[in-house]
């Protein structure tokens, strides 16, 4: 596996969260527009374009020169995609529950959580050690995007009293599962894709295939039957079309919402693969700051039609959140440079690439032995 060039990081980063930046504000613009009075509140149909943004992927896989082995032509060899295709789907599927029966401001709060769940993750799943610097990195900005969450909710502290006493503990729960699940697969994302198992391209499009599959065979018709608010449905499929053929702007929308996507998956992938969950976590919650940033400007270009206002002290306290993450952040990246034309030490107690891809080619080695009875399956 060729390690992506040191020079290259940051503006991989970059686009990264940039594209999720611009994936966000479209899906919240799209949320915002209204066709006919009615506002397009369809959780469930940009679940689906969230599958369909990942499989594209797959027209690229072509593209990227790989030496192809014998095992990979094995069945087995793709069975983990479905699990981690699910595993994908019932996070969002627990983000989109969380938000019903918590306010927003405190998901906010809870989803810091994925720091720490993902640091525990890769130290369980892939025996990843840090140093007491990347766990005082974790932990500023753990405390940075919770210092933003209490910002969102002394804003909007009356979301409260619209909700019974039990529902904001239940979507508390509902959002730390989703984030604790986020967390293991993205340590097996990681675990696979170092292992040289498949490419980030070939995962991203996979799991999104699988992903466009399940919501058209099971979640979309299932929301389509279940009661709700949505024309007598939890969410109208039909109404949804409608709304789409209805409304130019929402067709752009919804469609530049999933070309960042399609951008965002595979670059998101590709950084957990060459450096880990930790830092790839650490570019989905330093997203929330290019929203905020954008909200600013649009609300001063637009005169107040779009975004939000700089509006004090919550404004400030939520750039020191940032600002804290950011901290966090350049603390957890910090590392002694290598002497000059010397290889870079691994951390302490880090498993190395090498060490994955030996590992992945000795459970093969164990995988191809002869049995008289049954072949083991991988």
């Amino acid at each position: 596996m060729r390690p992506t060039p040191t020079g290259l990081l940051p503006l991989i980063c970059v686009v990264t969260i940039l594209s999720g930046a611009i994936s966000t504000l479209t899906m919240k613009a799209a949320y915002q527009t209204t066709v006919d009075g009615r506002r397009f509140s369809k959780p469930f149909f940009m679940e689906s374009i969230v599958g369909v943004a990942m499989a594209t992927s797959l027209a690229f896989v072509p593209c990227v020169k790989r030496k192809m082995t014998r095992r990979t032509s094995r069945l087995r060899h793709f069975a983990p995609l479905p699990l981690l295709a699910a595993s994908d789907l019932i996070v969002g599927l627990l983000d989109v529950a969380s938000v019903l029966y918590a306010p927003a401001s405190i998901i906010s709060i809870t989803n810091c959580s994925i720091l720490i769940f993902s640091a525990a993750s890769t130290r369980i799943v892939l025996g990843t050690r840090y140093d007491w610097r990347q766990w005082a990195g974790i932990a500023i900005a753990a405390m940075g995007v919770g210092v933003v969450g209490i910002a969102a909710l002394l804003h909007r502290a009356v979301e409260l009293t619209t909700t019974s006493a039990s529902a904001p503990a239940i979507g508390v729960l509902l959002s730390l599962g989703a984030r604790a699940l986020q967390a293991v697969q993205f340590a097996f994302e990681e675990r696979f894709l170092k292992a040289q198992r498949w490419s980030p391209l070939l995962q991203s499009g996979g799991e999104g295939a699988i992903e466009m599959a399940l919501c058209l065979a099971i979640v979309l018709p299932l929301a389509n039957s279940l009661p709700g608010s949505d024309h007598g449905r939890l969410e109208d499929v039909a109404a949804t079309l409608t709304m789409l053929r209805a409304s130019p702007t929402l067709c752009a929308l919804v469609t530049l919402s999933g070309l960042s996507l399609a951008a965002l998956n595979p670059l998101s992938m590709l950084i957990g693969q060459q450096h880990g969950s930790v830092l790839r976590v650490f570019m989905d919650v330093g997203r929330p700051a290019i929203v905020w940033a954008a909200s600013l400007v649009a609300y001063r270009c637009s005169g107040g039609a779009y975004g939000e206002p700089w509006q004090s002290p919550r404004a400030s306290i939520e750039l020191g959140g940032f600002v804290t993450l950011g901290v966090g952040l350049a603390l957890f990246c910090s590392q002694r440079a290598p002497a000059s034309g010397a290889p870079a030490p691994p951390q302490p107690g880090c498993v190395t690439d090498e060490a994955v891809v030996m590992r992945a080619a000795g459970e093969e080695r164990l995988l191809s032995v002869p049995s008289s009875s049954t072949s083991i399956a991988g």
